[in-house]
């Protein structure tokens, strides 16, 4: 996962134009012939201010490239949900101060790409499923999905006091004291055991070769059976 998101998508220290990126990836220059195509949309932000005509009117430059995934290529992803839709990924916009040839002096300069709300959508929309696949994947390879779960000993998973003053808000509850803190089991007891059945020693296809004392431990039980020798011999 973490090789598919550092080769699929900017962050704010590898976009082009940034010092010091060596192994640049997405490709570093952004134009058609390194792949990307261009879209403008009307800026997120613009839309969602009201009032202003001239703000509503304003246009952002994506630019879209194809995001491979070699383990899954047929994954259906969801791009951000604007109007017109996107055809492709966007990775990069560019950046509102991208025609001001000023460099303060040599100390900064001036971005030419950044990344937008829409760029940060795509990364959701097409990083977190495939995190949660990947660990649930792990998980599954690793207990190979077979789990028994019961009761503890005593019969009781958790507790919780409906005593605490709380409310519900949008069909979640929370404290009263604390509208940040969900009201709920804070701990939850179970017992888990990995059921899955082992295979035959013959199937397995790993082959270990056997142990063997380290020449300390060698060393150790050769001067204990030399001391009982001696000891018999008085």
């Amino acid at each position: 996962m973490m090789d598919y998101a550092n080769r699929s998508f900017f962050t704010g220290g590898t976009l082009p134009g940034m010092s010091g990126n060596t192994f640049q990836s997405p490709p570093g220059v952004i134009d058609t012939a390194h792949g990307f195509t261009q879209s403008q949309k009307t800026c997120v932000l613009s839309a969602a201010i009201g009032g202003n005509t001239q703000l509503h009117n304003l246009k952002c430059t994506h630019w879209m490239h194809a995001v491979v995934d070699s383990i899954a290529p047929t994954y259906p992803d969801v791009l951000p949900a604007v109007t017109p839709a996107f055809t492709a990924p966007p990775l990069a916009a560019e950046s509102a101060f991208r025609f001001t040839p000023v460099d303060f002096s040599g100390l900064v300069k001036i971005p030419q790409y950044t990344v937008g709300l829409e760029e940060l959508d795509t990364m959701a929309n097409l990083g977190v499923p495939r995190a949660i696949g990947y660990s649930a994947g792990l998980l599954n390879y690793f207990f190979r999905g077979q789990l028994a779960v019961t009761a503890p000993s005593d019969g009781l998973y958790a507790l919780v006091n409906h005593g605490t003053p709380h409310t519900v808000s949008q069909g979640y509850p929370y404290l009263v004291s604390n509208p940040a803190k969900i009201f709920g089991f804070e701990q939850v007891r179970l017992n888990v055991q990995n059921t899955r059945r082992r295979r035959p020693k013959a199937d397995r296809a790993i082959r270990f070769p056997p142990l063997r004392a380290a020449p300390e431990t060698s060393w150790w039980r050769w001067r204990a059976i030399t001391a009982t020798r001696a000891t018999r011999r008085r």
